[in-house]
């Protein structure tokens, strides 16, 4: 897989996607390395803009609404790799960076199993299984291979099931897959239409900036502000149930939590964009995190903290604030294997 993976300069397919949640997107994607990109929505709503993302190799453009004409906008990564942060799903990923995607699946390829052959679709596959199971709850995934060494098809399920107690199920697959297509980097110029509007991307709040006050409910229900916790140092870890790479630190960050807790640091890990009932259910489950301080935003959406008091427009993102309240480091992207969160959090003790 990897060696096609690598070998095959260009790609177009027809896509589907189901979330955890039962949504549905369905369309058609281009793709051209290093780093060219247009995946279109299969049946835009009028007046809404018809792509979800493009990169014509020096800018991507990005709609994160298929129902609004909005759009983020940054400069594309040389090599690819902003693509693979931002389009869905490990079939599309693997085009530009192969050991990249399969991290943000969460897949380690030493530990996939070998499960045979399957029809799907009227076509025989090799299925290749993972089980994640780092938190110890449950999540399995398949890998569909085909005979041309492409992932058709992944699917799966996550590891918070449904309030019935049956598995939640996410699935991406590609379908009329051409390579070796006569596409150019002509073929990816573009700009957004001019009824569009750009969503200007605001920078993480800067050190020395005091850190928004703020309240959250506990898993039991009880109110918690932010400034509770004045002249201690404060953790502030925005993530959410079902982001794996949120999942993924938190060994790490409850360690610190641990190991810190009596030079007057709390880490208080504060779950957005998600469903308060899914966030109860899931700290009950993992008692393992025992020096976490959960809670959770419960705000319409869940984005009334990480969003619009500290403009972490992706998680995980942590602040680090000193006892004087004042921000010492953010970081976004904390999967346990770094020190940043640390050195930050000793910074924070040896400031006045």
């Amino acid at each position: 897989m990897e060696v096609v993976a690598s070998k095959t300069k260009t790609l177009t397919a027809d896509f589907v996607k189901s979330d955890m949640f039962g949504n549905t997107t369905s369309g058609r994607l281009r793709l051209l390395k290093p780093n060219y990109a247009i995946i279109s929505y299969a049946k835009p709503s009028p007046g809404t803009a018809p792509v979800y993302f493009v990169s014509d190799g020096t800018t991507q453009w990005r709609f994160p609404d298929p129902a609004k004409n909005e759009y983020q906008v940054e400069t594309a990564d040389p090599g690819g790799s902003g693509a693979v942060a931002w389009l869905d799903g490990l079939p599309i990923q693997i085009f530009f960076n192969m050991a990249k995607a399969f991290k943000n699946a969460g897949i380690e390829t030493d530990r996939l199993i070998y499960d045979g052959t399957k029809i799907w679709e009227g076509n025989s596959y090799e299925i290749l299984r993972h089980e994640f199971a780092e938190d110890g709850k449950r999540y399995t995934a398949w890998l569909y291979v085909g005979k041309d060494y492409r992932i058709h098809r992944h699917v799966g399920t996550f590891y918070i099931p449904k309030p019935d107690g049956t598995p939640r199920m996410f699935e991406v697959r590609l379908s009329n897959i051409r390579v070796a297509t006569p596409d150019t980097s002509k073929d990816f110029v573009y700009a957004p239409p001019k009824v569009a509007k750009e969503i200007v991307n605001r920078p993480l709040l800067a050190p020395g900036v005091v850190a928004p006050d703020f309240a959250v409910k506990t898993p039991d229900g009880k109110s918690l502000r932010l400034s509770d916790f004045k002249g201690k140092i404060v953790v502030l870890d925005f993530w959410a149930t079902w982001c794996i790479p949120c999942i993924r630190g938190m060994a790490k960050t409850n360690d610190i939590a641990k190991r810190y807790q009596d030079k007057g640091v709390v880490v208080l890990a504060v779950a957005v964009l998600d469903d308060p009932s899914l966030f109860k259910r899931w700290v009950g489950s993992h008692p393992q995190y025992d020096a976490l301080l959960f809670a959770v935003d419960d705000s319409p959406g869940g984005t009334a903290i990480h969003d619009k008091l500290y403009n972490a427009l992706l998680i995980p993102t942590q602040y680090v604030v000193d006892k004087n309240g004042k921000i010492v480091k953010s970081l976004v992207g904390f999967d346990g294997e770094s020190t940043e969160l640390e050195t930050a959090v000793n910074i924070a003790l040896s400031s006045p």
